[in-house]
């Protein structure tokens, strides 16, 4: 008769142990999917300062942009000349650029940049704990960089500015 006391006295516990191990499974569960939903967003923002909450429309892009004064003088400072340049895009998906600055070099000793004046395609686009971001695809190849590169926006909400660090880039 003892016996049959102990086993009732351990189907308490074992019931407690499941419940607990239930409530853990539903509560990782939840958060796993906060973070896939969420594409990390408050992850994101302790990389990137000012990450945009949504996704930007077409619209907040469309235009002229140039360089910020601070970039324009970074790029002076590293001995490069800078002359007019910008980026308009269209709302096509097309863009035009003009005297684009990308580092080709950058090292204790010296950075260096070569400016590309050409068209290409672009799209918005986020990678996963990233911010969103425009994407370029050159229409040729550009100094033996991969055919596109990301331009991280900046801002909560409009007017962003897009961010090729250390380079920042703000719409006209």
């Amino acid at each position: 008769m003892n016996k049959v006391h102990n086993a009732n006295t351990n189907l308490p516990k074992i019931g407690k142990t499941i419940i607990l191990l239930i409530l853990w499974v539903f509560l990782f569960w939840i958060f796993a999917c906060w973070a896939i939903w969420d594409s990390g967003y408050y992850l994101t923002t302790t990389s990137y300062t000012d990450p945009p909450r949504w996704k930007p429309s077409v619209n907040d892009i469309v235009g002229k942009w140039s360089l910020s004064d601070d970039s324009i003088k970074f790029i002076q400072d590293s001995g490069s000349e800078i002359q007019f340049h910008e980026i308009e895009f269209y709302a096509d998906g097309t863009f035009t650029a003009t005297k684009l600055p990308k580092i080709t070099e950058w090292s204790d000793e010296k950075i260096a940049f070569e400016f590309y004046t050409g068209t290409g395609t672009w799209g918005i686009h986020r990678m996963r704990f990233k911010p969103w971001a425009v994407r370029l695809y050159y229409d040729h190849q550009v100094f033996g960089f991969p055919p596109g590169d990301y331009y991280f926006l900046q801002g909560k909400e409009p007017p962003y500015k897009m961010d090729d660090t250390p380079l920042m880039f703000e719409r006209k």
